[in-house]
C-alpha cells in the first residue's frame, strides 16, 4: 500500500509552489542559517519536496543530495540537484556520508519519526549537524 502522505505530495508536485508558496521563503531562511560550507561539504535534505532548502543550499556551495518519497517531486527536483526517491527511515546512502542534514516540516508526517531520526543520525558524519523544523503553535 502506498503511504497516503507520499501520494498527496506526488499529486501536488506540479503545482506545489503555487499551492504552498510559504516554503520557498522558508527554505531560503533555513539555507541562510546553515554554517558556511567548507570545501567538499555535503548536505542531505530529507523530504526535500520542490527543493526549498536543497536548491539554495546548493547555491551556497554545498554538495546536495535530496530525498523525497514522492516520485513526481523527485523528478522535478532532479533537474536542479542530485535527487533520489526514498523515505526518511530508509536513506540510500552509506553511514557517515554527510556533514549536514536538513528536514523541513518532515518529522510530523513520517510514519515513524524515531526511525527517521535514527536513520538521519546514521548518515551524518561524527560532529555533523541536523537542522530541522516542525509544526508548532
Amino acid at each position: 500500500m502506498t503511504d497516503p502522505v507520499v501520494r498527496i505530495f506526488d499529486e501536488l508536485a506540479e503545482d506545489y509552489d503555487g499551492e504552498v508558496p510559504f516554503f520557498q521563503s522558508f527554505g531560503q531562511q533555513v539555507a541562510d542559517a546553515l554554517p558556511p560550507p567548507a570545501p567538499g561539504a555535503t548536505l542531505i535534505d530529507i523530504g526535500a519536496g520542490a527543493g526549498a532548502i536543497a536548491v539554495p543550499a546548493a547555491r551556497l556551495g554545498c554538495r546536495v543530495a535530496a530525498v523525497d518519497g514522492a516520485p513526481a517531486m523527485v523528478a522535478r527536483l532532479s533537474t536542479m540537484v542530485d535527487a533520489r526517491q526514498a523515505l526518511a527511515d530508509a536513506l540510500p546512502f552509506p553511514d557517515a556520508s554527510f556533514n549536514v542534514a536538513t528536514a523541513g516540516f518532515v518529522l510530523h508526517i513520517v510514519l515513524d519519526p524515531a526511525a527517521a531520526l535514527a536513520e538521519i543520525k546514521r548518515v551524518l558524519r561524527p560532529g555533523g549537524r541536523l537542522f530541522l523544523t516542525i509544526v508548532g503553535e
